[in-house]
């Protein structure tokens, strides 16, 4: 899982700037930035892009989905599935 070596590597961004206030379901081990809240399932070629700051979810704009490059999929401007936002046992 190189990906989850990503994020923890950099959990003292996640403590200095106090994200674990906005998780509502709190994992059994691991702290705050171990939840099923803090994650999301991506198509392959979506995760790199997401990784590489080319695609973002804005939740300050209904988690609408903000394209930084060629929109192949039309996904830009699109809102996540409320029903995943609203319910904490989803990612």
């Amino acid at each position: 899982m190189p990906y989850l070596s990503v994020i923890v590597a950099h959990e003292h961004h996640w403590v200095k700037y106090n994200y674990g206030d906005w998780i509502t379901l709190q994992p059994e081990s691991g702290g705050s930035i171990n939840s099923v809240r803090n994650g999301m399932l991506l198509w392959r070629d979506l995760h790199i892009h997401f990784d590489d700051y080319m695609v973002s979810i804005s939740p300050d704009d209904n988690y609408k989905i903000v394209c930084f490059m060629y929109d192949a999929n039309n996904i830009a401007g699109t809102h996540l599935d409320k029903t995943f936002v609203e319910d904490p046992s989803h990612p």
